[in-house]
């Protein structure tokens, strides 16, 4: 018996896209839901107890807010939607929610998606394949292609933002061999597409069987801070992100300190010197842990990429030795575009 109804949830998800919640009381409200569930208290049902747990008047408010009848009205015209456009809804109570979510520190409260979500079991070594939106097709395109077919070989789960470069890359690469790959986007799944160039590879990824999920409301519209909110998700729920190619103003860099934050491990690859040292520094400085790869080390990894012996491999033992890391940035040469075709060959993509 879960505390609250579907209904409900979608309720909840509707406060929890406020801007006020977004901008500063992400964390509160989730642990006032979390509160709840423990004193096994409905907010929407026992305003005495929400007046005296609440940690803000904020809140409180919006919670009173959405608690009329007419916010119920809507929310049950929206699920009523979600049966109809096959939107299913996974909610923080059952069972099946992702384990390693419920683990960072602000887990969404309800979890709306198409195709088919991978249970835990299917979720060991997944990893997050992401990068810079504009990227050199010729090196970090097509590594993060050939990290998506090898995972989907593996049958490992690579789940990233479905964003234009290295993200479409490396879905289209998992596609190419299977499938197991995943999306979570930044708005709801019956607004227009963002981006709308990936409308396409959305209808793929969900033909083979993969999913597309968000945290927000169905009509929910995008947002600056839902992207970044994003991608602690994308991070959160895999082992590992592996960044074929990302500079210093790219979003990636706020989904790799949420990895670091949740002690995943972090892979970046910057064959092309474009990352400065105070980037390294600054992930370093966390005390985190970071790998990076020398340029030759890159096209073996481009050329035979194989999970388990990466595990295995050296540079999966180095850990918070940022002289290292400097040293093999140092060594890696500057090398134009053109060069980087030449070195890894020319090889067509979907």
């Amino acid at each position: 018996m879960f505390l609250y109804s579907k209904l409900e949830y979608i309720i909840l998800s509707k406060i929890n896209t406020e801007k006020i919640i977004l901008e500063k009381n992400k964390l509160n409200f989730f642990q006032i839901f979390i509160k709840s569930l423990n004193s096994k208290k409905n907010i929407f049902k026992n305003k005495e107890w929400l007046l005296i747990n609440c940690p803000n008047i904020e809140i409180y408010n919006l919670i009173i807010k959405y608690s009329d009848y007419k916010n119920k009205e809507e929310a049950q015209k929206e699920l009523e939607l979600c049966k109809e456009k096959e939107i299913k809804l996974l909610r923080y109570e059952e069972k099946r929610f992702p384990q390693k979510l419920k683990e960072i520190e602000s887990p969404p409260i309800l979890l709306y998606y198409k195709g088919n979500f991978p249970l835990d079991k299917s979720l060991e070594n997944s990893v997050s394949i992401i990068g810079s939106r504009e990227c050199y097709e010729e090196f970090g395109g097509k590594l993060a292609y050939k990290i998506g077919q090898k995972l989907a070989k593996e049958k490992k789960w690579n789940i990233s933002g479905l964003a234009l470069g290295i993200d479409t890359f490396g879905h289209k690469g998992s596609l190419s061999n299977g499938g197991y790959t995943g999306a979570f986007i930044a708005q709801g799944l019956l607004t227009e597409l963002y981006p709308k160039e990936n409308f396409d590879l959305e209808k793929k990824i969900i033909l083979k069987k993969g999913f597309i999920a968000t945290e927000y409301p169905i009509f929910s519209k995008i947002y600056y801070k839902k992207f970044t909110l994003r991608n602690r998700l994308q991070a959160g729920i895999v082992d590992f992100l592996i960044i074929p190619e990302f500079n210093e103003k790219s979003g990636t860099l706020s989904t790799i300190e949420y990895g670091l934050k949740e002690k995943r491990e972090v892979f970046i690859c910057d064959p092309r010197k474009t990352l400065e040292k105070n980037i390294l520094y600054k992930i370093f400085n966390k005390g985190n842990i970071l790998f990076t790869f020398s340029e030759k080390e890159l096209n073996e990894l481009y050329r035979d990429f194989n999970f388990e012996n990466f595990k295995k491999s050296r540079l999966y033992k180095i850990k918070n030795n940022k002289n290292y890391v400097y040293s093999i940035v140092e060594k890696i040469p500057k090398f134009e575009k053109k060069e980087v075709g030449d070195k890894l060959g020319q090889q067509q993509l979907l």
